[in-house]
């Protein structure tokens, strides 16, 4: 996207009103790349980006997603920015007899361990998430994987 020079990400963080927040404009430049690299795989998929405090900042859709995934791209979403990690990798540690067994049927259902969510950071500080979902897990993992790389250096 910036031909490797991080440029995308300087111009993206020098936008940003508060060091450390993440903005709806900065959402919608998400929502677009996801948007981009899953009409590039024919996937039809909903989108969810979230601030740090996992309050949703923007939701979108392809027009024929299927109707569940829209609750479970924002679960992801959400799940990625409280926890800091990628939904997919909380998996292994929420089977039975791990530390974080059941914590996928906590907050009223609103966390989920399906890939697809990605923890935004800035700084290494989170700063929001970004949930995908719709296709397969790994379609939703390497989307989501992909479009949060427009923040990284």
């Amino acid at each position: 996207l910036d031909g490797g020079d991080g440029g995308h990400q300087r111009r993206l963080l020098d936008r940003m009103g508060r060091p450390g927040t993440l903005e709806r404009a900065d959402a919608e430049q998400l929502a677009d790349e996801a948007t981009r690299l899953a009409e590039a795989e024919a996937v039809a998929i909903h989108i969810a980006v979230c601030d740090a405090a996992g309050h949703l900042i923007l939701y979108k859709k392809h027009d024929d997603a299927n109707v569940i995934s829209g609750d479970i791209a924002i679960a992801k979403a959400f799940t990625s920015a409280g926890t800091g990690a990628a939904t997919g990798d909380l998996t292994a540690r929420t089977l039975p007899g791990e530390p974080g067994w059941g914590l996928q049927h906590m907050a009223s259902g609103c966390l989920t361990t399906l890939g697809g969510g990605v923890a935004l950071r800035h700084n290494e500080q989170v700063i929001g998430a970004l949930g995908v979902s719709g296709g397969s897990v790994a379609q939703d993992v390497a989307i989501a994987t992909a479009a949060a790389r427009i923040l990284e250096t």
